[in-house]
């Protein structure tokens, strides 16, 4: 069986340091949820910060440029959107339209199995995926690296949990 080529999609910049590294979390488990879906995912927004600085106009340009480039060799584009949807996600979204790719907008935290059983199980044996029990324990794990700081976060994901 042939997993089908993802572009991958979720906020990644940020204004502030806490929301950065909850967007760099957020990032790995949609990665880790589209793998386990069976996709062959790639997100360039996980790895191209890595090597080309996002804060620089050229480099974030040349970066954007590529993941339009993967688009165009993927089959799919699956948007992780419980973070909203950034200039970025919005600029992917609209280039699979006219390619005319599968568009799948996705939402990990209604996947999580307490939240929505049948996704959870249409998704296949999850068991050794690592996932929170509760979607609530993933944003005190964020609250807990920034209370490590002397940051509270809580008020920045406040309204994750209420979704």
């Amino acid at each position: 069986m042939m997993s089908l080529l993802t572009l991958v999609c979720s906020p990644y910049r940020a204004s502030d340091p806490r929301q950065g590294h909850r967007n760099r979390l957020y990032a790995r488990l949609a990665l880790r949820h589209s793998i386990f879906m069976g996709e062959l995912p790639h997100a360039p927004h996980v790895e191209y910060p890595e090597v080309l600085d996002d804060n620089h106009p050229s480099e974030r340009e040349r970066g954007m440029h590529l993941s339009l480039d993967f688009l165009h060799r993927a089959e799919r584009i699956a948007i992780y959107g419980d973070l909203g949807i950034s200039d970025g996600m919005a600029r992917e979204i609209r280039t699979a339209r006219v390619m005319q790719k599968e568009i799948l907008y996705r939402s990990i935290h209604q996947w999580h199995p307490r939240q929505n059983p049948d996704s959870y199980k249409q998704a296949g044996n999850m068991d050794r995926i690592l996932w929170p029990k509760r979607w609530e324990d993933w944003l005190d794990s964020v609250d807990t690296y920034w209370k490590s700081q002397g940051e509270m976060s809580r008020p920045l994901l406040t309204s994750l949990a209420e979704r």
